[in-house]
């Protein structure tokens, strides 16, 4: 039962002694609460050892920790109950259902009406659609159903009918976008998928941002128009759709407690500030983002949350730091950032992967190759499933780059070698910058007399990565990275 295990370690500390409580409060569970003190001291589940503690066959013991993950899913089920709405209106409508079964008609149309408030409030219309249904039984049960409010009741189901429609037909097309953006940027890169994000916003749904008649829907609006600007690579218009985004999800009711969207919108929004290099900017939205999420960061169990947290306070940690960060500063970040790994998203690979190659970036722009060389193989290791992603491209040049500065000349040169052949033969896909730097390197490569001339001519056309043009800046000015990297961002510096 490693799923047992892994379920019980992902555990927050109120789920877990809320866990123990109703497992001590029954008899008949006493023995699953010695099974799960048991699983909690484990590491690594270990059916032997398992077997020797409690002197039973490994058959048996399966058995039972098959009651015991049901039985923890089902007291979770209870602990979370009040947090989300869609539990919380599902249960007022069930009570609507049993008051009336019993014969109270008069308290049964008072949860009702509250049911169809909150219903309202929270756009979930699917539920608004079944208390309007048992607003007409409450009316044909009492005799005082008429046309008039037949026709009503009859229209508002069909009205929030439509809407549910609206959302759910959008959410199949946010479906169809997130996974061309999922194999485009973390498989590999086609043409073919600009060409699909183009058909599905040519949906007639999608047409007019105004005409969309929820919250909702205008969330998944900007979201599916949001991946199709990324893919093309329009980060301005993919910016105003984010903007756009921002003020519905901070001022609409729907959204009001839901603070992993939140998280991922503003994290969008300084995404763009890290694209536009706008550093002061982003040191005052990211104070602002930690202080605003603290509270809530420090006591949430939602692991997705949680990811999506430190998804968007690491790029913008990180990229501060590589920018206009201290060695004092870079070290705080490491012990943060492999805290993080163990203890908060270690469940989440591309998570970790993108977090430890961003930490090797900005170890390599503050001139410490070592650490950024054992940081990249432990991403590759993370990342092995996805070799032909823009990210282990990227992590295969900060290979070649370390070398270089470590002066491995044959190791340089066989790496520079492998990935031009993957290059050549298609399997990796270089982007501007990429294909700049693997320019140079090939230069490097063939010990080529005039490399400063050539590095001098192409820095100027580096667009957006900082670590590239940190060490061309290097190799060019004859200054250690570090320094570099400061010449760079003097200008920048914030007080």
């Amino acid at each position: 039962m490693k799923s047992l295990h892994k379920l019980i370690h992902n555990l927050s500390q109120s789920e877990k002694r809320y866990i123990k409580l109703r497992l001590a409060s029954s008899k008949s569970d006493s023995e699953l609460s010695q099974y799960f003190d048991a699983f909690t001291k484990q590491k690594k589940y270990d059916i032997v050892s398992l077997e020797k503690e409690f002197k039973k066959s490994a058959k048996l013991l399966r058995s039972n920790f098959g009651k015991l993950y049901s039985t923890i899913l089902k007291n979770l089920r209870l602990f979370h109950v009040n947090d989300s709405p869609e539990y919380v209106l599902q249960g007022m409508l069930s009570d609507v259902q049993l008051l009336l079964n019993k014969g109270m008609t008069d308290e049964a149309k008072k949860t009702n009406e509250k049911l169809i408030e909150q219903a309202r409030e929270k756009e979930l219309y699917y539920i608004l659609v079944k208390a309007y249904s048992m607003e007409w039984m409450l009316h044909h049960v009492s005799g005082t159903l008429n046309n008039e409010t037949a026709v009503y009741l009859q229209t508002s189901m069909d009205d929030y009918t439509s809407k549910h429609i609206e959302i759910e037909l959008l959410t199949g097309l946010y479906r169809k976008a997130l996974v061309i953006y999922n194999e485009y940027f973390f498989i590999k890169k086609t043409e073919d998928a600009k060409r699909q994000t183009l058909e599905i916003v040519q949906h007639q749904l999608l047409s007019d941002y105004l005409k969309l008649s929820t919250d909702q829907s205008k969330m998944i609006y900007c979201e599916i128009m949001s991946i199709h600007y990324v893919i093309h690579q329009n980060m301005e218009k993919h910016h105003d759709i984010r903007k756009l985004q921002f003020e519905v999800i901070f001022n609409s009711k729907v959204y009001e407690d839901d603070y992993t969207n939140k998280v991922l919108v503003a994290g969008h929004l300084c995404a763009y500030l890290v694209f536009k290099g706008e550093l002061k900017k982003l040191k005052k939205y990211f104070d602002f983002f930690v202080k605003h999420f603290a509270h809530e960061i420090e006591n949430s169990s939602d692991g997705v949350f949680i990811e999506k947290y430190y998804d968007v306070y690491f790029q913008c940690r990180i990229y501060l730091v590589k920018c206009i960060g201290s060695s004092k500063e870079l070290e705080v970040l490491e012990t943060e950032v492999h805290d993080a790994i163990n203890t908060k998203i270690q469940m989440n690979d591309k998570l970790v992967g993108r977090t430890l190659w961003s930490l090797a970036e900005a170890q390599i722009m503050h001139n410490q190759p070592k650490k950024a060389l054992k940081e990249i193989i432990n991403f590759q290791d993370v990342f092995k499933h996805n070799m032909l992603s823009n990210y282990f491209l990227e992590s295969e040049i900060g290979i070649i780059i370390i070398y270089h500065l470590l002066n491995k000349d044959a190791e340089f040169d066989r790496k520079f070698r492998y990935v031009d052949r993957k290059i050549k033969e298609g399997e990796y896909v270089l982007e501007g910058d990429q294909k700049i730097m693997m320019k140079v390197l090939a230069k490097i490569e063939k010990r080529d007399k005039d490399l400063k001339q050539f590095i001098a001519e192409q820095c100027v056309n580096i667009s957006r990565n900082k670590m590239y043009l940190t060490v061309l800046n290097a190799w060019l000015s004859n200054v250690s990275i570090d320094n570099s990297r400061q010449q760079l961002f003097r200008l920048a510096e914030i007080n």
